[in-house]
C-alpha cells in the first residue's frame, strides 16, 4: 500500500503516493523512500546530511518545496524559496540578509551584510570591497547635522507642506519650501516663505556678495530692491524728492537743463545755446504744447490763439487784439469758431450788403436766404436744418424735377397731401401717408406704415415692387402689377397677416400626419416610415406629438419614426392600441387529426306463426308478438385520420407597394 506524503497545508506531494519498493526524487530535493524498499538507511541517512547543512551548494538545489532553505556556498548567503508552488522552474529564492550590531567592523564579511556601527550610529552595507555608508550622513558624535526632509502644518485650514529641515548639532538652522508664504507653529519659523528660511531667534545672516536680492534689510526693515533709485538707468520715485541745497536739478547729456536757488530766486534756464524752451500739457493722451520761448525773439509765444469763449483770466495773443480793435482789412484767418454772444440776435451779410461766396463743409440754419439758388447751392456740399424747409406759399415750389432729381431722400415719415411719384427708388424709414395718388416706378421701401387716403395707390407693372418692411395701412384698394414681399410669419400664427407660399407649405398639413408616396425619396418636410432613429432636437415638433410610442432611440437624443416597411395599417382603439403590430405575411397549416365514432342504439324484431288445431277439428290462428332482442351498441367506430405536414403559404390578395412618409 503506498505512502501517501502531504505538505504541511495538506496538499499531496506526490500524486497517487510513493508505491511499495520505490524511492522518488523528482517531487524535492530529497531523496524519499517507499515501503519494503530494502536498502534505504543509505537514503535517511543523507537526507539528514543535506537538512543539517542546508543543501549547501554553489548551485540550488533541484525540485525545491516552497519555504525550503539553500545555502549559497559560493556567496556565503542563506536564501529562502519563496515560491507558492513546489518545483526547479518555479524556485524563487530570496536572499536571507544578514545585521552586525557592532562598535567595530566585522570580519569574514559577505556582499550584501550589513552592519549597524554603534560607536557612530550608523547603518553601513558591505559590497564586496569596502563598507559603504546608508545612513544618517552625521555620525553620533556631531550630532543631528544635515538636511532632513519634513512635512510642516500651517495655521487653518491645516494645510501641510513638504519641506527640507537644515540641522547642525540637533538646532535647526533653516527650512527651505517650495510653496509660501504661509504661518507655522515651527519656533523661529513664524512665517515660512517660498525659498530658504532662517531661523529668526539664532540671529542668523547671509555673508558674501549677492548677485540678485529681492529685497535690503534697512534698519532691520526688509525694503524690496526695486525701492532704490540707481545712478546708472532709468528709475522711478514714488515718494517725494528733496533736494536741500541751492545747487538745484541738471537734465540732459550736455546739461541742457538747470533748475536752481540764487539768494532765494528760482530760475529755470535752457542751457544750450539757439534753443527754444517750450512747456507742454498732457491733454486727452497727447502732449500739447501751450508756452514758448522763442530764442530768436527772445519773446513768449502762446501754442493757441485766444478766443471769446476762453476764461476771462486767458492771456490773449496780438491775433485776438487785432480782431477786436477792428484793424483786419482784406483776407483775414480764423483759427477758432465764429460765435455770436447770444441766440439769434446777429446777421450774416443783409438783403442789401451779401457775401459773393460761402465756403462750407456743413451749415446750421434757421433761415437760409440766397438770391441766387443755384450758384450758392453749388458750392454747399452738405446742408444741416435745424429748423423746417418751407416755400414761400402753399403748392408752389418742388424739391428737384422730373429732369433733374435727387438720387435719395431720407425720412422718418412723410405725409403727402398731393401724388407720390418715385421715378427711382425711395427708401422709408418711417410712416408715409399719401392724401392723393401714390405713382411707385422703382422700389417704394418702408420699415414703417404706408398709409393711403386714396381709392386707388398704383405701381408700375412693369419697373418696380411695392416693398413694405412694416405694415400697409390703406383705406382704398391696393393694385399691384408686381410682387408684394413680407416676411413669412411663424408656425401657427393665426392672424389676418398676408400668409407667403412658405407658410402655406409650412402649415396646411399638421406635422405627425402620414400619407403615401410613390418613391423612397420623401419631398421635403417628410420622413420615411421606416423604423428609423432620429434626433428629438432637430424633429422636436414632431417629437412633441409622437414621442417613444414607436420606439424609445437611444433614449436621450433620439426616438422611432414608425415603420410601415412589409406592414399594412389597421385601425387602433378597439382590439389593437396605438403603435401595436403583428401578423404575418404567411398563413401556416398545422398537422392535425379527425376522429369519428358511430354508436347503434339497439332495436326489436317483430314475428307472428298459424297453428293447427286438430282436437276441435279446425284450425285457428295464433298470434306470437312482442319477442324483442336486447338493446347493445354495435362495437362499431369509424376513425377519419388526415395528417399534413406544416407550412407557410403566403394567403394575399393582389397588392401595389408604395412607401409610407410622415410630416415632421
Amino acid at each position: 500500500m503506498p505512502y501517501n506524503i502531504t505538505l504541511t497545508d495538506g496538499s499531496e506531494l506526490i500524486t497517487g503516493g510513493l508505491l511499495d519498493n520505490t524511492t522518488d526524487s523528482a517531487n524535492s530535493s530529497l531523496t524519499l523512500v517507499g515501503k519494503n524498499y530494502k536498502g534505504y538507511g543509505l537514503f535517511i541517512n543523507q537526507n539528514v546530511v543535506r537538512l543539517m547543512e542546508n543543501f549547501a551548494n554553489n548551485a540550488a538545489p533541484t525540485a525545491p518545496l516552497p519555504g525550503q532553505i539553500w545555502y549559497n556556498s559560493a556567496t556565503k548567503l542563506l536564501n529562502v524559496n519563496i515560491a507558492s508552488t513546489k518545483g526547479t522552474a518555479s524556485a524563487i529564492w530570496k536572499t536571507v540578509a544578514g545585521l552586525t550590531y557592532s562598535s567595530t567592523t566585522p570580519t569574514n564579511a559577505y556582499t550584501g551584510e550589513q552592519w549597524y556601527d554603534s560607536t557612530n550610529g550608523q547603518l553601513k552595507i558591505y559590497t564586496g570591497s569596502d563598507w559603504r555608508l546608508i545612513g544618517p550622513l552625521n555620525p553620533l558624535s556631531t550630532g543631528n547635522s544635515g538636511a532632513i526632509p519634513d512635512i510642516v502644518t500651517d495655521a487653518p485650514p491645516s494645510t501641510t507642506y513638504v519641506v527640507i529641515k537644515f540641522f547642525i548639532d540637533n538646532v535647526l538652522v533653516g527650512i527651505w519650501s517650495k510653496n509660501g508664504p504661509f504661518a507655522s507653529d515651527v519656533p523661529g519659523f513664524a512665517t515660512i516663505k517660498k525659498g530658504l528660511n532662517l531661523n529668526s531667534t539664532l540671529g542668523q545672516a547671509f555673508w558674501g556678495n549677492a548677485e540678485v536680492a529681492n529685497s535690503l534689510y534697512v534698519a532691520g526693515i526688509p525694503v524690496s530692491g526695486s525701492n532704490f533709485l540707481r545712478n546708472d538707468t532709468s528709475g522711478t520715485v514714488n515718494g517725494s524728492l528733496s533736494l536741500t541745497n541751492d545747487n538745484g536739478l541738471t537734465f540732459g547729456v550736455s546739461s541742457d537743463f538747470v533748475g536752481n536757488v540764487v539768494s532765494g530766486t528760482v530760475t529755470l534756464k535752457n542751457q544750450t545755446n539757439n534753443k527754444d524752451f517750450v512747456l507742454s500739457l498732457k491733454t486727452g493722451g497727447l502732449q500739447t504744447p501751450f508756452f514758448r520761448g522763442n530764442y530768436q525773439t527772445g519773446l513768449a509765444e502762446a501754442y493757441q490763439r485766444t478766443t471769446a469763449a476762453a476764461p476771462a483770466l486767458t492771456l490773449v495773443t496780438k491775433n485776438y487784439v487785432d480782431i477786436l480793435s477792428g484793424s483786419v482789412t482784406g483776407l483775414a484767418n480764423f483759427f477758432g469758431s465764429i460765435t455770436p454772444s447770444a441766440n439769434v440776435l446777429y446777421t450774416l451779410g443783409n438783403t442789401t450788403n451779401r457775401w459773393s461766396n460761402i465756403f462750407s463743409e456743413s451749415i446750421l440754419v434757421g433761415n437760409l436766404t440766397v438770391a441766387n439758388t443755384f450758384a450758392t447751392v453749388s458750392n454747399i456740399a452738405q446742408i444741416y436744418l435745424g429748423a423746417d424747409i418751407l416755400p414761400t406759399a402753399d403748392v408752389s415750389s418742388n424739391i428737384g424735377s422730373q429732369g433733374v432729381r435727387f438720387k435719395t431722400i431720407h425720412a422718418q415719415d412723410s405725409a403727402l397731401a398731393g401724388t407720390l411719384t418715385v421715378g427711382t427708388n425711395a427708401i422709408i424709414n418711417g410712416s408715409i401717408t399719401v392724401g392723393g395718388t401714390g405713382a411707385v416706378a422703382g422700389n417704394l421701401s418702408t420699415s414703417g406704415n404706408l398709409s393711403s387716403t386714396s381709392s386707388r395707390t398704383s405701381v408700375n407693372t412693369t419697373t418696380g415692387a411695392l416693398v413694405l418692411s412694416g405694415g400697409a395701412g390703406i383705406a382704398g384698394n391696393l393694385h399691384v402689377g408686381g410682387t408684394i414681399v413680407t416676411p413669412t410669419m411663424p408656425t401657427g400664427t393665426s392672424n389676418t397677416s398676408v400668409a407667403t407660399t412658405a407658410f402655406v407649405q409650412n402649415n396646411s398639413i399638421p406635422t405627425g400626419s402620414l400619407m403615401m408616396w410613390p418613391t423612397s425619396s420623401p419631398p421635403t418636410g417628410y420622413l420615411l416610415c421606416n423604423g428609423t432613429a432620429v434626433s428629438r432636437t432637430t424633429y422636436s415638433a414632431l417629437f412633441a406629438i409622437i414621442g417613444t410610442i414607436f420606439g424609445v432611440g437611444d433614449n436621450s437624443t433620439t426616438f422611432n419614426l414608425p415603420n410601415y416597411t412589409n406592414r399594412v395599417p389597421v385601425g387602433a382603439g378597439g382590439l389593437y392600441s396605438a403603435a401595436a403590430t403583428g401578423g404575418s405575411k404567411d398563413a401556416t397549416v398545422v398537422s392535425h387529426t379527425h376522429t369519428a365514432s358511430v354508436t347503434d342504439p339497439g332495436h326489436s324484431h317483430q314475428t307472428g306463426s298459424t297453428v293447427a288445431d286438430t282436437g276441435f277439428g279446425s284450425a285457428r290462428s295464433t298470434g306470437v308478438s312482442g319477442v324483442a332482442t336486447s338493446t347493445s351498441t354495435t362495437g362499431i367506430s369509424v376513425g377519419i385520420s388526415t395528417t399534413g405536414s406544416s407550412g407557410t403559404d403566403a394567403n394575399m390578395p393582389p397588392y401595389l407597394a408604395i412607401y409610407y412618409i410622415i410630416k415632421v
